[in-house]
């Protein structure tokens, strides 16, 4: 493992790691989320130069982030399939829902391993992505399956992935379902949606697929806060770029015109919406709970019209009564798995502790308004590692705000002055910005 991998991995990362190569890269990595199941995976290709190809699959929303975090760890450029697969790197990257289109291309070449990132995306048997991610994973000397979701708790989701990682165990489906899932009849229906014998499936899983770990037992090797990048594309790239042109003029000019960002920050957060959707609800499946800031209520209706039978909203526009209510049913109601606020009512005076996770969707300029609003979990009573993940729009407007939000605060301070904005500093700070994303 690289220098850089080394002193990046945590102790029990870097076991995550021995425990895949002493299954010469067959088994399950089902750590609690936010725990590094990513960087384990890398950490395990980069031990092995030898492999020529390896396909890593996961949702469309964790592609760029895959090939962002590879680059980051091993200094190497990953492929992403964005339609027809061509294999042109060592690592390629494509969707669950692109095999279908691409498995006769992929399984021409010798697969060295195939990762599957939310391997509980396969859950469902007759869904055509399950159907051939089991044709490629059958071709490939190796299977990875990454999943935060715990098996214990929904073991029928998992038969496909443990037939193929451990297929000398988990051979009959039948027998996996009576077992385990309580298997009966109800109504002239098969139901087996149930759990039954945990202990003896924990047993099986331990000791021949998979590794898995609770942020509860590795809490001492965490920092407090841990924050992560989502780099997400956009889907209305042609209505950016024209608002853009604009921007870029005023640049040109030396100018700043704050109408035209507003735009570009409503535009990057309506173009990143579906796949941020896609995001929670993979996040959702580990049944944690997740609050999500926002700052314009275009994005808090859609994402609670969504999520409305499990979640819970606060904006400017509900009243006292109402906000308490959402607290409350957010911090004791165990059905309610979401809280989606604005960043300005919902990031001060209110405690969130039910979860350790939030995202933010959009950003501000000020760092003291994302820091107050990061304090709504990570508060006295939180006894775990607080998880905060920035959704970034590649190549908008967002680029630019978090490298304001990430500047040194020796930096800061002169651009910004509580919640006021120096024009002149902020100007030269883009002005600075955009020269060197020219050259």
């Amino acid at each position: 493992m690289n220098e850089k991998l080394t002193k990046k991995t945590y102790s029990f990362q870097k076991i995550g790691i021995e425990y895949i190569e002493s299954k010469n890269g067959t088994c399950i990595v089902g750590d609690d989320m936010g725990l590094g199941k990513t960087i384990q995976a890398i950490g395990y290709v980069d031990n092995h130069p030898e492999f020529k190809n390896i396909i890593i699959v996961c949702p469309a929303s964790l592609k760029l982030n895959w090939k962002h975090k590879i680059k980051k760890w091993t200094n190497e450029q990953a492929q992403i399939i964005t339609s027809i697969y061509i294999n042109q790197k060592r690592i390629k990257i494509i969707n669950y829902d692109l095999l279908q289109k691409n498995w006769k291309r992929i399984i021409q070449d010798n697969i060295d391993i195939i990762i599957g990132d939310e391997i509980h995306c396969i859950k469902n048997s007759s869904a055509i992505r399950t159907k051939y991610f089991k044709k490629i994973a059958k071709k490939s000397n190796r299977i990875l399956g990454l999943s935060g979701t715990p098996i214990l708790n929904r073991p029928a989701e998992f038969w496909n992935i443990l037939n193929l990682v451990c297929p000398y165990i988990f051979y009959n489906w039948w027998q996996y379902i009576k077992v385990f899932c309580k298997a009966k009849i109800i109504h002239g229906q098969l139901d087996y949606k149930g759990c039954k014998n945990p202990e003896k499936l924990n047993s099986l899983l331990i000791k021949n697929c998979m590794i898995r770990r609770t942020k509860e037992e590795v809490l001492t090797d965490l920092p407090k806060k841990i924050k992560s990048v989502i780099l997400l594309e956009i889907d209305n790239k042609k209505e950016y770029s024209l608002i853009h042109k604009d921007h870029e003029r005023n640049i040109e000019k030396q100018k700043l015109n704050f109408h035209t960002i507003e735009k570009l920050r409503k535009l990057s957060v309506k173009g990143k919406l579906k796949s941020i959707v896609e995001w929670i609800e993979n996040f959702l499946e580990t049944d944690e709970k997740l609050v999500v800031m926002a700052n314009y209520h275009f994005v808090i209706d859609h994402l609670y019209n969504h999520f409305k039978n499990i979640s819970v909203k606060l904006d400017g526009r509900d009243s006292q009564i109402n906000r308490d209510k959402a607290v409350n049913s957010f911090q004791k109601n165990k059905k309610i798995k979401l809280f989606i606020g604005n960043r300005q009512a919902a990031g001060v005076g209110i405690t969130l502790t039910a979860a350790s996770h939030l995202c933010f969707c959009d950003f501000g300029w000020v760092p003291g308004e994302m820091d107050q609003a990061m304090d709504r979990i990570h508060r006295i009573s939180q006894k775990n590692t607080c998880h905060i993940y920035f959704f970034v729009g590649v190549n908008t407007i967002d680029e630019l705000i978090i490298s304001v939000l990430d500047y040194k605060k020796s930096t800061i301070n002169p651009i910004l002055n509580g919640k006021e904005i120096d024009e002149k500093a902020l100007l030269k700070f883009i002005l600075e910005k955009s020269k060197k994303a020219k050259k």
